[in-house]
């Protein structure tokens, strides 16, 4: 479908016709008695250089409305800013929160105060499971080589299972086990969110980070970094350069993460909800593609040139 941004200006387009038409009537009534009374036979040759002036004229009056070509195109888009109405429609819906704790022996390290790694992982998921909405489903994985599931259920079935969580195991394995609780994720086709809560240090298996990479293009990603320890450090920074959402549990941080709780599980629930397409809207617009406007004014000088080999 063509259309013009100025359509405006084309109102000269016919003042320009109304003009034209009016000086080429008188012009070619005297040319005709002018013809006549020298005694020549009239030619179409004036009349076809009278044609390509008028026509240069519309192509510049054209140019000046600015034509362009619309195309109806589709287009998906996620919502992200709901209303409370909305907000409610969701509540009801289920999400899985996969959440993958570190079992292995460095989570025993204190960091030099008097609790250790592993207490402060299970004080974060004793909080996040009490956040959890009553609709939702819990995983909790524990690994260290190897990777095993702690429960899945309902948040309130979880928290009497925290006390199976347990560190003291050889080697850690980080992509293992996100391997291990995607294959669950993948097969239960719930919305999902992807918690993995570790001190970072990994000595097993794949690079973990390229693996939470690949889990976020189909699933939000909360990393929690629980200590201090500097064998993480690269790891973390590497995480929190690509973007993926992160926190740190420890002896100074701890409190404020907890806080902030709430917030955190509202937002990757509502990231899991677009993530699955349930939020994706498709919509119309239209694409404007513009003629080339330098084109249509070049044509009218050549042709206002060509017109030139005869005047009035």
């Amino acid at each position: 479908m063509i259309s013009f941004l100025n359509p405006d200006a084309l109102i000269y387009v016919y003042i320009v016709l109304a003009i034209y038409s009016i000086v080429f009537i008188y012009l070619a009534f005297r040319r005709k008695r002018f013809m006549k009374l020298i005694g020549l036979k009239d030619s179409l040759h004036w009349y076809l250089i009278q044609f390509i002036k008028l026509t240069a004229l519309i192509l510049i009056v054209l140019a000046l409305s600015t034509p362009v070509s619309i195309h109806l195109r589709e287009k998906y888009f996620f919502v992200e800013e709901i209303g409370s109405e909305f907000k409610n429609v969701l509540e009801n819906l289920t999400v899985l929160h996969v959440l993958i704790v570190d079992e292995s022996l460095s989570m025993l390290y204190t960091d030099g105060n008097n609790n250790s790694r592993i207490n402060y992982a299970i004080d974060f998921i004793e909080k996040y499971l009490k956040h959890v909405s009553l609709n939702d489903l819990v995983m909790i994985t524990g690994f260290a080589e190897n990777s095993e599931i702690k429960c899945i259920g309902r948040s309130s079935y979880c928290l009497e299972k925290l006390s199976s969580i347990r560190a003291g195991r050889n080697y850690t394995d980080i992509a293992g086990a996100i391997d291990f609780a995607k294959t669950y994720a993948d097969a239960s086709q719930y919305p999902s969110v992807f918690v993995i809560i570790s001190d970072g240090v990994h000595n097993k298996g794949k690079d973990p980070f390229e693996k939470i990479i690949s889990v976020k293009e189909y699933y939000p990603v909360l990393f929690v970094r629980i200590g201090l320890d500097p064998r993480a450090n690269n790891f973390v920074f590497r995480i929190q350069e690509s973007g993926v959402r992160s926190v740190s549990m420890n002896v100074y941080t701890n409190q404020t993460v907890l806080q902030q709780l709430p917030i955190i599980i509202d937002e990757l629930r509502l990231e899991s909800f677009i993530a699955k397409k349930i939020l994706r809207i498709k919509t119309m617009y239209e694409e404007y593609e513009p003629y080339p406007i330098l084109f249509l004014l070049l044509t009218s000088c050549v042709l206002i040139i060509i017109s030139r080999i005869e005047g009035f």
